[in-house]
């Protein structure tokens, strides 16, 4: 599993173990009103088919999302596309 980490920040893949805490963040409006194409909550086999799209990209192209150690904070979607733009997604 691909981990990045500093002194301040640890991201890694997201596993099945996520699932749980993902399908509750995805279905918080306050959440979704940024991260959905619609703006509204994910139902939960929703939260499921995302979860599964980020990780199947990490198996088919070698690159994707990184979760964010500790509490989920949706913060850590764009991680990846983040250091991309600042050059450093081939860390």
């Amino acid at each position: 599993m691909l981990t990045l980490e500093t002194d301040r920040l640890r991201l890694r893949m997201w596993t099945l173990e996520d699932f749980e805490a993902f399908a509750a963040m995805s279905a918080e409006p306050e959440v979704t009103r940024f991260t959905t194409a619609d703006g509204k909550p994910l139902s939960r086999s929703d939260a499921w088919r995302s979860l599964c799209v980020q990780v199947g990209h990490w198996h088919l192209r070698g690159f994707g999302m990184f979760r964010r150690r500790g509490t989920i904070e949706w913060r850590s979607r764009g991680s990846y596309w983040t250091l991309a733009a600042r050059g450093l997604a081939g860390i």
